[in-house]
């Protein structure tokens, strides 16, 4: 069992606009989830992809939207939402401020982060 701050976890830029914290994973012995940080700049899109895992999250800070193949929902603080696997989606900040999402994911999605196509 431990404690620590998000800030105390390394920020990567993951994409342009986007950085990313592992908060928990692999090596704080996580079996079956990992748990990320998610910070979007303003104006910034995370694009549409899919994955074969899902992934559930919560909305920080910030405010944006939620993009599926067919739908769009807002986002905000306190909200929580789920992408089953292989679903479309994407996010995109409409604010004036980062967007920032927690986000936890199967482990195997460790090994998809890891890749380097992925970066």
């Amino acid at each position: 069992m431990f404690v620590r701050k998000i800030e105390d976890t390394e920020n990567v830029d993951w994409m342009e606009g986007v950085k990313k914290r592992l908060i928990i994973g692999p090596k704080d012995g996580a079996p079956t989830y990992l748990m990320r940080v998610y910070e979007i700049g303003p104006g910034t899109i995370y694009p549409l992809h899919t994955h074969n895992y899902e992934h559930e999250g919560t909305v920080l800070s910030g405010e944006g939207r939620l993009l599926g193949k067919e739908i769009e929902l807002n986002i905000e603080p306190g909200v929580v939402y789920f992408v089953p696997p292989n679903e479309p989606h994407a996010v995109i900040n409409k604010g004036k401020d980062v967007l920032r999402l927690l986000c936890t994911v199967p482990l195997c999605a460790y090994n998809a982060m890891a890749d380097p196509a992925n970066k």
